[in-house]
């Protein structure tokens, strides 16, 4: 009994001693300030540049105005129509300097369209094979061919991938940029992501060569409006921004 009293008051001196700590430090403000930014630095909104379908200008132009500005990209490539290894090479070369080179699929097929599982998976999945074989790195980053995706498409994408741009939805505000945008809609398409804190991901192929190719002028404009408004952008290629969002925002991590 004398043991039981001798435990009980020790524990009874703890817990006066631990009521007596919280109420000393009640008397100190708590810091409710910290919080997670939604875009990397604090900042506004966010932009990142893709181009997909192999285009020459690529190597020619798209990457080395790039490189000049100080920014990334990413070059979502068709697997199956880079025939040599000199032209693996070329794509390795870019991911080597920082950029990020993503799956377009093997054949550029309306995903949706293909009706066999089987023929859909190595659509998908063959060419993230050939672009981890051919890169030395496997790719991050999926872009549907003709934006062309249903459930079964993307419950395969997403076996391997971690990121689209057009799944699922609402992960990022994509502009498919083509012949017929004009500075004013760059102008408007730049005022409005940081208007609204947008992550804007602009899609566009070539240079003067490809679908619906641009013009170096035009992307000219983008990257002298991107360089006047970096105080409120953060400018990341496609996977580097994703994985931020995904970290931030548990419902669209894959991972």
């Amino acid at each position: 009994m004398k043991k039981l009293i001798q435990v009980l008051s020790k524990s009874l001196i703890v817990l006066i001693f631990l009521c007596a700590l919280s109420c000393e430090y009640n008397d100190y403000p708590i810091d409710n300030d910290y919080y997670i930014a939604e875009f990397p630095g604090n900042k506004k909104a966010a932009i990142s540049y893709t181009f997909d379908d192999n285009c020459q200008s690529s190597f020619s132009i798209i990457a080395p105005l790039l490189k000049e500005y100080g920014y990334s990209a990413t070059f979502f490539i068709i697997a199956g129509r880079i025939k040599n290894d000199a032209d693996w090479q070329q794509w390795r070369d870019l991911n080597d300097v920082g950029f990020e080179i993503g799956n377009h699929s093997l054949n550029h097929l309306e995903l949706a369209k293909i009706p066999d599982r089987s023929s859909l998976t190595n659509e998908i999945n063959q060419s993230y094979d050939l672009i981890r074989a051919k890169i030395g790195q496997a790719p991050f980053s999926f872009a549907h061919p003709y934006n062309s995706t249903n459930d079964s498409v993307d419950a395969i994408v997403f076996q391997r991938h971690f990121a689209s741009r057009i799944s699922p939805k609402g992960f990022c505000n994509d502009w498919g940029i083509v012949s017929e945008s004009t500075q004013d809609m760059v102008d408007f398409n730049w005022k409005e992501m940081v208007k609204r804190h947008e992550w804007l991901v602009i899609a566009g192929h070539g240079v003067n060569d490809g679908y619906k190719p641009i013009t170096k002028d035009l992307l000219l404009h983008m990257l002298i409006k991107t360089k006047g408004k970096e105080g409120d952008l953060f400018i990341g290629n496609f996977g580097t921004m994703s994985k931020y969002k995904m970290e931030i925002f548990p419902g669209f991590n894959r991972i």
